[in-house]
């Protein structure tokens, strides 16, 4: 079954650049633990199911439209004085990206051998420290976070379009930091 973004999309998205030297078959598990981990967490099972289905249908006449949900764009909302007031995001793929980018940068310097986790190193490069590399992780996930959010809001402005969304499991990020060097 495809997932909601391929890795073809990562390697040439808007978001963060991937090289296209790396290995596909290293960026393929972040693709399917952000989809479970991120994506169906915040949007429920059966939503996040219906538009797996609707990415993999070649006839997609029996779903909603899930097309703005998946790459964003512009939609009315009612404010608090009546008034229509227009607003935009990103979409679901957008957001997906940004996950799969972080844990990318987070954890694929290491390589688990016979040997044990082993960081591999090139005479030519140097790795980034663990510290530099959380800090960029965290700065993807803060946007990551915040295109999810923007895709909740547009499903809750258009419940009545897609009644299978049930907010997800409320997700608290532990956050623990270290004070001093």
């Amino acid at each position: 079954m495809k997932h909601l973004t391929t890795i073809e999309n990562l390697k040439s998205s808007s978001s963060r650049f991937i090289s296209s030297k790396l290995d596909d078959g290293r960026i393929e598990p972040y693709i399917d633990e952000s989809e479970q981990m991120n994506i169906k967490s915040q949007i429920g099972d059966a939503l996040f199911i219906n538009i797996l289905e609707y990415v993999n249908a070649d006839d997609k006449s029996g779903f909603p439209d899930y097309s703005i949900l998946l790459n964003g764009g512009t939609y009315q909302i009612k404010n608090c004085d009546n008034d229509f007031e227009k607003r935009s995001f990103k979409g679901l793929i957008e957001a997906l990206n940004y996950y799969v980018w972080s844990r990318i940068v987070k954890n694929n310097n290491y390589t688990l051998t016979r040997y044990g986790l082993v960081n591999k190193n090139d005479p030519y490069s140097a790795n980034a420290e663990l510290k530099e590399r959380l800090a960029v992780e965290k700065d993807a996930l803060s946007i990551a976070d915040k295109y999810l959010s923007e895709c909740i809001d547009y499903l809750k402005a258009n419940k009545s379009q897609f009644p299978l969304f049930k907010k997800g499991k409320q997700r608290n990020r532990l956050r623990i930091r270290v004070i001093g060097d």
